[in-house]
């Protein structure tokens, strides 16, 4: 290496050391000669455009370095480029091509990411240790392997590794983080908080974890800290810096529109500065009427569950004629009767794997799809760095997420007059799609059984009102179970039934009735149960109460499938709607409340009214064959009709804007 070479090397790293970043490329290229190129140069200079996010470049320069003689160490960076975007079977030739020139830390580090990402914990740990062993101060590698062991669920080992590495590192923020969400997993949310108490104090920001931990208590039905914690998440949206949270936690804490949309307005933040460094497909026009008018939908819930569970009947009543369906998949692999029916359902199924979402997106356009349909949101396993790079003309928000995404990727929503009334709209950044009934969709495939009445197996007295609510724990607010607990005080003979969700709920919650003076042994809890069993049980109940402001979903219609009726209460957000919702479409808006002591004055009628019970379980069990709520191939057509609609003002370069969709019959 020349000394002119060897001088911009170094004025280029002290560049990059003092975080001018454009100064040190400049100063890379201007060493560069492309006729003798230099392999430390190159390496230099490609690592900080990996760094800069220019992934092309940078692995094009790894290949120059590699064949000027940088072999091993060019095909190490170009695997751990590969492993980082999700592409293990890519990172396999460059991994064996650096192995050619024998073993090292390096290497074996990539090697155990490899192992990792093919779900070798057992190998991945034994390579983290070796390089651990070179290389004692190596953090990534210690990071590395806490993190398998904890995917190996070998919980005591991977606490040990993090408390290793925390005491070379006490600052480290993915050490504090992973370790704090063990804990979490673990209900330790003492120990989680003070971890994540640590990480701010370093100047990390950890508003998601904080969030995870009011989820996580939310589910056990662990009111202790809820306002305070509320209280520090709701204070945080008024900092404009982006940041990532539980929504959940905010759906079911705080019934405010405006709050949720600066939830999402925050998350959209991020994915937003994720999507600025990546290419994008190029912008295209929806397709010509003449052809088939091609939507996608991504999710990662085409198993068993509820959105599948909702969602099948539909997919398999889609026009084929008029309509070609696609599903962009990466839902886990669970063999169930739903999984191989929602294959079946769709034209095409893609797996995404774990691609990157760059790919994800290079895919979706090239398959020239009109209407992209997002089913996750802002959900545990969201790819929304997939839409923010808009690899379709028009873009979706349907099922799976209850708010608004806040974004300029997202165009419409699908929504219902009941849970988007116009009022909220001005919290929505989507146009509304109004469907002629309800937005959620539903079919006549559940199973039609004989309503089980035997309490006793259920652990239920024989008389008096059964109250239930099977909705998820973390949707019971300390406010809504006041109301329950003055119910069941007004009515000595009553129980409530509650779905458990978890060891700790039962206990929580009897702790809370025995502070409002109702004696504990009132609340009995259901166990998981499948399917049949679930929708069998209802028969034991008299009335279904829904929570406040998050409220039944799913749930709800199984209640009403099962013949049971639900008294719900209206909030404003449209978590807190669905259930009144669901009541319209199966035509009984009398059960529907508009405030918490119409809701209690409801439920205490109905329950001294057997007779009034008996007329609704009868309409219920009616309104399975007639009801528009379980109309799969109804709700089919408004769906195909909204999509027709979307592309037509696309294709004509009107913006979104709000529209009802007619009722064809």
């Amino acid at each position: 290496m020349s000394d002119t070479i060897t001088s911009r090397l170094h004025e280029a790293r002290d560049a990059e050391q003092a975080g001018d970043l454009h100064a040190a490329d400049a100063l890379y290229h201007a060493a560069h000669d492309p006729k003798a190129p230099e392999p430390a140069l190159l390496m230099a200079w490609a690592r900080l455009r990996r760094h800069m996010g220019d992934l092309d470049n940078a692995r094009g320069m790894f290949h120059m370095a590699g064949r000027a003689g940088a072999g091993a160490q060019a095909a190490i960076e170009l695997a751990s480029m590969a492993l980082d975007q999700g592409r293990a079977d890519e990172a396999t030739p460059f991994l064996k091509k650096a192995a050619e020139s024998g073993r090292n830390a390096a290497l074996d580090y990539q090697m155990a990411r490899w192992e990792a990402a093919h779900q070798r914990y057992g190998q991945a740990a034994s390579l983290f240790r070796g390089v651990i062993k070179a290389e004692p101060r190596n953090l990534e590698a210690r990071l590395g392997h806490a993190r398998v062991l904890t995917y190996a669920q070998r919980y005591p080992e991977a606490e040990s590794a993090y408390q290793a590495l925390l005491q070379r590192a006490p600052a480290h923020p993915h050490a504090l983080s992973d370790l704090a969400h063990l804990y979490g997993s673990q209900r330790r949310f003492g120990d989680a908080m003070n971890l994540y108490n640590q990480l701010e104090q370093h100047g990390y920001d950890s508003t998601q974890q904080i969030s995870q931990v009011a989820l996580g208590l939310m589910h056990m039905c662990d009111w202790s800290p809820r306002e305070t914690l509320l209280a520090r998440l709701t204070a945080r949206m008024d900092n404009p810096e982006p940041c990532v949270t539980e929504a959940y936690v905010f759906f079911a804490g705080i019934d405010d529109p405006a709050l949720h949309r600066r939830v999402a307005e925050h998350y959209a933040g991020t994915i937003q500065a994720y999507g600025a460094s990546r290419p994008r497909p190029p912008s295209r026009l929806v397709g010509p009427p003449e052809r088939r008018l091609r939507v996608g939908y991504l999710c990662g819930d085409f198993n068993q569950h509820a959105t599948s569970l909702l969602l099948a009947g539909v997919m398999e009543a889609h026009d084929r004629a008029r309509f070609e369906i696609y599903a962009y998949d990466y839902s886990p692999e669970d063999g169930t009767a739903i999984r191989a029916r929602m294959r079946a359902a769709f034209e095409h199924f893609v797996p995404l794997g774990n691609e990157g979402p760059a790919a994800s997106a290079a895919r979706i356009a090239a398959d020239e799809i009109d209407v992209l349909v997002d089913l996750k949101g802002y959900t545990e396993r969201t790819r929304s760095e997939i839409m923010a790079l808009r690899p379709a003309p028009v873009q979706v928000n349907f099922l799976g997420y209850v708010g608004t995404q806040a974004s300029d990727w997202i165009d419409y929503v699908i929504a219902d007059a009941t849970v988007l009334p116009a009022e909220e709209q001005a919290h929505w950044t989507e146009a509304a799609v109004y469907m002629p009934v309800s937005w959620q969709p539903n079919d006549r495939t559940r199973p039609r059984l004989e309503p089980d009445t035997d309490r006793a197996a259920q652990g239920l007295p024989e008389d008096g009102i059964v109250f239930a609510c099977f909705n998820n724990p973390f949707k019971i607010s300390p406010e809504i179970f006041t109301v329950w607990m003055d119910i069941l005080r007004e009515l000595p003979a009553s129980v409530l039934w509650l779905f458990e969700g978890n060891p700790f709920v039962a206990g929580n919650l009897r702790q809370a009735a025995t502070a409002a003076g109702i004696d504990p042994a009132r609340l009995v809890f259901a166990k998981p149960a499948t399917l049949e069993q679930h929708l069998a049980r209802h028969g034991c109940a008299d009335m279904f109460l829904d929570t406040l402001p998050y409220g039944a979903h799913t749930t709800g219609a199984d209640a009403l499938w099962a013949g049971l009726p639900v008294v719900t209460c209206t909030g404003r957000s449209w978590a807190s709607r669905v259930g009144a919702s669901l009541l319209r479409a199966v035509g009984l808006p009398e059960l529907i409340a508009s405030s918490v002591e119409d809701y209690k004055a409801s439920a205490l009628a109905l329950a001294r009214d057997p007779e009034r019970v008996a007329k609704l379980r009868a309409h219920l069990m009616a309104a399975r064959d007639t009801a528009k709520l379980f109309d799969a191939a109804g709700f089919a057509a408004a769906l195909e009709d909204a999509y027709t609609a979307m592309a037509s003002r696309a294709r004509a370069g009107d913006a979104p804007a709000p529209f009802a969709v007619a009722s064809r019959s």
